[in-house]
C-alpha cells in the first residue's frame, strides 16, 4: 500500500513563529518508490580520477528520486567554504537531498540521500568512498531513509518512514544490515506503528536499538536480534512525557536525549524505564526564537548539540546542559542553513547533524542540498 509523502517546502524560507503552532500537523503519506538503481547491495567503492569541483544542481524532495549512477569519478566532492565553514558536498554522482547523517567506526560520515535512496560514505575530505543500498518497495530495499546508526560490530541500522507499508513484517520499524551492507532483519514493533513510520535511532553500548516513534509519542527499544524489548515515554507534555520525538542521542553514562519536537524541548531520560532527569527549553536566555530541537549528537567530550529548526542554527551544551555556544543562521550561504517545516517529512531543514571524534560538526542542510562541515568551535 503506497501513500504520497507529504513533504515540507525545502529551502523556502519561513516565519519562525507560523513553523511553531501547536495544532497537529497531517499525517505524511508515502511517498513513491525510487526508480531502479544497481541491485548489488554491498558498498561499491569509488574510483578516482582528478579531481573536478562539483556543480550544484538542485532537486526538491518532492521529485522522484533518481537512480544513483555506478560508481566512477571524482577523487573528492568537497568544496571550500569562503567562510563560517570547512566545506560542503552539493553534488556527488548525481543530486544530494540528506536527510541523515552517522560517523561510521572508521570515522568517515556516512549520509542517507533521499535523492538516490542510498547510503553514501565519504571520508573527513569529502571523497566518496562507497555507497550502498537498493531501492524498492521490499524489506532489505530503501525509499526513503531518514535515521543512521552503528552497533559496535558495525552492523547497520536504517529507520526508512515508508517500511512499515512496504515490509512483509508487520509493524516494522528499523532494517538491520552487516558491515558489508547484506540485509539480515526487520524489527517489528509491540503494535501498530500510527501513521507509518519511526524516526530517529541511537545504538547503546550493550548494542540495543532505540527508536522515536513520533506519532506514538514513544521510543521502542529492541535488542541486536531485533527482540522488543520495551517502550519509554507516554504522550502528553508533562516531565518525563513526549510529543512527536525525532532526534535521538545517549550519552556515556546511557541516558537518552530525546528531540522532544511537538513538546519545544529536549527531554533526559533514564534508558532503563523513562524516568525523567532533566530537560533544555532554549538555545541560550538571549535567543527569542522558539526552541525546536530536530537533531542531536554528543561530541567525545560529553558536549551536546542539537539541530534547532527554530532559530536555524546549531545550539552546544557542556555535560550538564549549560549553554554555551550557537551558530548558523537562515539563508543559503556559507554557514546558512535553508529553513523548512520541521513537522512535514521530509521538511525539516536543517534536518540531521553528526559529530567526529576530532569534533568536526557534519549538517545534513536538506532545503540546500547539501553536506556542511563546520570545524571544532
Amino acid at each position: 500500500m503506497k501513500r504520497k509523502m507529504v513533504v515540507g517546502l525545502i529551502g523556502i524560507i519561513l516565519v519562525v513563529s507560523t513553523a511553531c503552532q501547536q495544532a497537529a500537523p497531517p499525517a505524511p503519506t508515502v511517498a513513491p518508490a525510487p526508480t531502479a538503481v544497481p541491485t548489488d547491495l554491498k558498498p561499491q567503492p569509488v574510483a578516482t580520477k582528478a579531481p573536478v569541483q562539483a556543480t550544484a544542481t538542485l532537486v526538491s524532495p518532492t521529485a522522484t528520486p533518481q537512480a544513483a549512477p555506478t560508481a566512477t569519478a571524482q577523487d573528492s566532492f568537497a568544496v571550500a567554504c569562503s567562510k563560517e565553514c570547512e566545506w560542503t558536498i552539493k553534488e556527488a554522482l548525481g543530486k544530494i537531498d540528506p536527510t541523515g547523517l552517522a560517523i561510521d567506526r572508521q570515522g568517515n560520515v556516512v549520509v542517507l540521500n533521499y535523492a538516490t535512496a542510498r547510503i553514501m560514505t565519504f571520508d573527513p575530505t569529502g571523497k566518496l568512498l562507497s555507497q550502498m543500498g537498493k531501492a524498492g518497495n521490499k524489506d532489505g530495499q530503501l525509499s526513503a531513509p531518514i535515521g543512521i546508526a552503528y552497533d559496535s560490530q558495525g552492523s547497520i541500522y536504517v529507520v526508512d518512514p515508508e517500511i512499515n507499508f512496504k515490509s512483509a513484517i508487520a509493524n516494522a520499524t528499523v532494517m538491520k544490515f552487516d558491515t558489508d551492507g547484506k540485509y539480515l532483519k526487520t524489527f517489528a514493533s509491540k503494535d501498530a506503528v500510527d501513521q507509518g513510520f519511526a524516526y530517529g535511532i541511537v545504538v547503546d553500548a550493550r548494542d540495543n536499538v532505540y527508536a522515536t516513534m513520533p506519532y506514538n509519542d514513544r521510543i521502542d527499544k529492541y535488542d541486536s536480534s531485533g527482540k522488543y524489548l520495551a517502550s519509554i515515554g507516554t504522550s502528553g507534555s508533562g516531565d518525563g512525557q513526549i510529543k512527536r520525538p525525532s532526534g535521538l542521542a545517549m550519552d556515556a553514562k546511557g541516558a537518552l536525549y530525546v528531540a522532544d519536537l511537538g513538546n519545544y524541548r529536549v527531554s533526559k531520560l533514564d534508558s532503563a524505564d523513562g524516568k525523567f532527569l532533566a530537560k533544555i527549553t532554549s538555545c541560550g536566555s538571549n535567543n527569542t526564537a522558539k526552541f525546536m530541537p530536530v537533531d542531536l549528537r554528543f561530541d567525545a567530550a560529553g558536549n551536546l548539540y542539537v539541530l534547532d529548526n527554530g532559530s536555524t542554527g546549531v545550539c552546544k551544551y557542556d555535560a550538564n546542559g549549560k549553554f554555551l555556544s550557537r551558530w548558523g543562521s537562515a539563508g543559503a550561504g556559507d554557514g546558512q542553513f535553508a529553513l523548512g517545516d520541521p513537522f512535514n517529512w521530509p521538511g525539516a531543514s536543517p534536518a540531521a547533524l553528526a559529530v567526529d571524534k576530532q569534533g568536526n560538526v557534519y549538517v545534513a542542510d536538506l532545503g540546500n542540498h547539501r553536506v556542511v562541515k563546520f570545524k571544532p568551535r
